[in-house]
């Protein structure tokens, strides 16, 4: 199984929406993907993948916990165990000890690709995941305005110090093309960030174009070239 960190030290870029766009692109190419929500503050996959929590189960031998299937993605998530309605002041050991019982004990199966939506921050949950579980790459979200640029500087510096293999960029929300236009990266994102790979760029998307996404093939897809993940 191999494991990619979908990472932004900068909240708000859309590592959620690429983290599914990701796993469902690698499932239209016949691979078993799951992810696991690694924000254990502020997680949403759920909500946004219009999650039920009676579906969820935990196994009668009350160590594995069944992840919730969505259009066959498994997706393991805080918010699968705890009230998403009550926030959760936990400190540090609490929180590494969270994200590892999410790794190690939800049934995922067989899977080919587990795909990690990081929190934003560069704080214990990028050292739990990254010391204690054998991530394999990570793929880097902004978007071209200066606080994620800075902010993302940080997480290649941390993904550096970690010895961790940077896929590339991929930028989110660009304003320089509308969908359906050829994906040309910013040209803030390339002068800046020249010495890693921008893997792929997508347009400034509605809500109701990414839900689509979610839930069926749509040209945005035709952005992401898959061979630079598999």
């Amino acid at each position: 199984m191999k494991k990619i960190a979908i990472c932004s030290a900068k909240g708000g870029v859309g590592k959620t929406t690429i983290t599914i766009l990701l796993a469902r692109l690698l499932q239209e190419n016949n691979y078993k993907v799951g992810i696991l929500d690694a924000d254990i503050y502020g997680p949403n996959i759920l909500q946004i993948t219009d999650f039920n929590k009676r579906n969820t189960r935990i196994k009668k031998n009350d160590t594995q916990l069944a992840p919730f299937n969505f259009n066959g993605l498994k997706i393991s998530s805080i918010e699968l165990l705890t009230n998403s309605k009550y926030p959760r002041i936990w400190r540090g050991p609490l929180l590494a000890r969270s994200v590892k019982y999410l790794m190690n004990n939800t049934d995922w199966g067989r899977l080919d690709y587990l795909l990690i939506d990081m929190p934003p921050g560069t704080g214990d949950a990028y050292l739990t995941i990254f010391k204690d579980t054998d991530v394999d790459n990570a793929l880097v979200v902004t978007k071209a305005d200066i606080f994620s640029i800075q902010d993302t500087k940080k997480t290649l510096e941390l993904l550096k110090e970690l010895k961790i293999q940077i896929l590339g960029i991929a930028e989110n929300m660009s304003e320089s093309f509308a969908l359906g236009q050829p994906g040309v990266p910013s040209k803030e994102i390339k002068n800046i960030f020249s010495e890693h790979k921008i893997c792929f760029s997508l347009p400034n998307l509605g809500q109701k174009q990414i839900f689509k996404s979610f839930e069926a093939s749509t040209e945005v897809y035709n952005y992401i070239n898959l061979d630079q993940f598999i």
